[in-house]
């Protein structure tokens, strides 16, 4: 998906026109993210959790989007960093002395 100066300009200044935007977003590249986040988390929930985060970024940082690259490739990078941080936060969790209960761990 290729956006224009203009196109995204737009996006930023109204509100439902970046609700419709993100919505196409999410019919488009929502499995494809999925698998992504998944190949690093290995595990589906957190994989579809991973993605719920990706898509709330992209809508609260679409002004941040400078539009040197394809949409696509902002969404990926978004996802390995949101995935990344993800196996650190687990890491994390698993070097402390005492073992939280699962609600907590997730």
């Amino acid at each position: 998906m290729e956006l224009s100066s203009q196109q995204l300009n737009k996006i930023i200044q109204d509100e439902r026109a970046k609700e419709t935007f993100i919505e196409q977003l999410i019919k488009e590249y929502h499995q494809s993210i999925t698998r992504l986040a998944f190949t690093y988390v290995k595990d589906q929930p957190l994989a579809e959790e991973v993605t719920q985060d990706v898509f709330l970024t992209c809508f609260h940082k679409i002004e941040s989007f400078r539009n040197d690259s394809s949409i696509k490739t902002w969404l990926y990078r978004i996802t390995i960093n949101k995935s990344k941080d993800q196996l650190r936060k687990q890491k994390f969790i698993d070097l402390l002395p005492f073992q939280p209960d699962e609600t907590i761990k997730k």
